[in-house]
């Protein structure tokens, strides 16, 4: 391997020699992702769980010492040095320094001398790899302290929100309302005006809250499974067993809950296209008035009492309030099979017609996007900012992260195995709907671990409703196609 150039009597690294070393850990950085960013259940984490889950954090938040800092200046001094093996073994000692240096770092890259500053440049991809390493791990130390009900983690993530790189205040974003249940307007896509509002409210919260704070813990819920061939909503609990079961008279394609234990059901084809029901199934609501007679595949109930419903066929995303008007909508889509609203307030959006998943802000802005993939059916943003997504052509479920590296999968063989609906549960394990098995769950290593209902079908989601959904009147429990009421 060459290690150096002579060119006017100094030196810089040569390409082979910095693409071995991005490539080493760069390998780093694929092993850990795909180790750490794997869901998992929920256990009691051991002593040494915990050490390591606070130093993670640690690496974000300590700052340098002043030891420290004066010895990255001597270093990048030496840098400008006339003599070559000073100048090489000042830059091994840099690519040996941890990511709190890469501010300095950052501002040495800009230097007028053109051999520091494309040593420097070479030292910072390597602090970003690092960087992109452990923030990896960053979700599940996040998890593993929330688990032990650790106080400091909120204080901790309170603090990572005001982090220079985008990509960790991400992280930090899904990680403190995970842990609290809380929000308070932060986007990490925002600028930084409209960030430190939010960054103060959260403060402001903190210190009225810390003494009694304890993590959240995961809400009891139910499962709707839709069967578009059978025409049938079918609610499970979290063990699996079949709380109700109701046919429809035509074929339904998606279902959300409500708090009050009502059910919204869309249609593929047949009308109506969003019907709501009460326990006995009469139906309450309908949103007929505004025209949209076109294939809807996905509805969600938002915390504000309003409905999101992605009508396929007429390419729109539409927020619409239970007295039937539109106060949000994106129109000029492609297909959008799936759709849900982001708890930064933003709109995660699947176009199978465009074979991508974007996000997209109240203005309809993208912000985000993962492009070239094989007609995905169903999209959602889980917990931890990772994305989980049903790939229909390729038979494939699997979680990516925000760069769009995938994470996690499960492959099944043969067209009808292609998946329509998935679902990340609490505990970490993945329901799915796919045509030819049915409705599913698989464990963190892709094992089906239960089966739901077996049944073959051409369309249909899962989803999480609240527990309430399950608790319905017995008299609900129907083989009969039910009668086709406007409102």
């Amino acid at each position: 391997m060459n290690i150096r150039e002579e060119t006017d009597g100094r030196t810089v690294l040569s390409a082979s020699l910095l693409a071995g070393v991005i490539l080493l850990i760069t390998a780093g950085v694929c092993y850990a992702a795909s180790d750490a960013e794997k869901p998992a259940a929920a256990t009691q984490p051991s002593e040494k769980q915990l050490v390591d889950a606070r130093a993670v954090l640690q690496q974000f938040l300590d700052p340098l010492t002043p030891e420290e800092k004066q010895n990255i200046e001597k270093l990048i001094a030496d840098l400008e040095s006339n003599i070559w093996k000073v100048r090489k073994s000042a830059t091994e000692e840099l690519y040996r320094l941890d990511i709190r240096a890469l501010p300095i770092i950052a501002q040495t890259a800009k230097s007028e001398d053109s051999e520091v500053a494309s040593r420097a440049k070479q030292v910072l991809k390597v602090l970003h790899a690092k960087l992109e390493n452990i923030a990896s791990e960053l979700n599940p130390a996040i998890d593993t302290l929330a688990a032990a009900g650790d106080k400091k983690i909120a204080a901790m993530l309170i603090e990572l929100l005001n982090y220079p790189k985008h990509s960790i205040r991400y992280i930090a974003e899904y990680g403190l309302r995970r842990v609290t249940g809380k929000n308070f307007g932060y986007n990490s896509y925002d600028e930084s005006d409209e960030r430190a509002k939010a960054v103060k409210k959260w403060r402001t919260w903190w210190e009225k809250n810390q003494a009694d704070f304890i993590p959240t813990k995961p809400k009891p819920f139910g499962i709707l499974i839709c069967n578009s061939r059978g025409m049938t909503l079918t609610a499970v609990g979290v063990d699996g067993k079949v709380a109700w079961s109701h046919k429809f008279g035509r074929m339904i394609s998606c279902a959300a809950g409500l708090p009050n234990g009502n059910v919204i059901v869309g249609s593929m084809r047949g009308e109506p296209n969003v019907e709501g029901y009460d326990a006995d199934f009469k139906p309450v609501w309908n949103c007929d008035n505004l025209g949209f007679r076109k294939y809807v595949h996905d509805i969600r109930c938002l915390p504000n009492g309003n409905r999101l419903i992605a009508y396929s066929g007429a390419g729109h995303v539409s927020e619409i309030t239970p007295a039937g008007k539109v106060v949000w909508q994106k129109k000029g889509l492609r297909e959008p099979i799936s759709a849900q609203r982001l708890t930064n307030g933003n709109t995660l959006i699947t176009e199978t017609i465009r074979k991508r998943v974007i996000e997209v802000n109240r203005a309809g802005k993208i912000v985000w996007k993962k492009t070239r993939l094989r007609y995905p059916y169903d999209a959602v943003r889980l917990a931890n900012g990772n994305v989980l997504v049903a790939q229909f052509d390729k038979n494939q479920v699997f979680e990516m992260n925000r760069a769009g590296k995938i994470v996690w999968e499960k492959r099944f063989s043969g067209f009808n195995g292609a998946p329509t609906g998935i679902c990340r549960l609490p505990d970490g394990t993945t329901a799915i709907i796919n045509r030819s098995m049915g409705a599913f769950i698989v464990d963190c290593d892709g094992r089906i671990i239960r089966h739901l209902l077996k049944f073959k079908t051409d369309w249909g989601k899962i989803r999480m409703a609240p527990a309430v959904v399950l608790e319905r009147k017995q008299s609900a429990v129907s083989s009969q196609p039910s009668a086709k009421t406007k409102q």
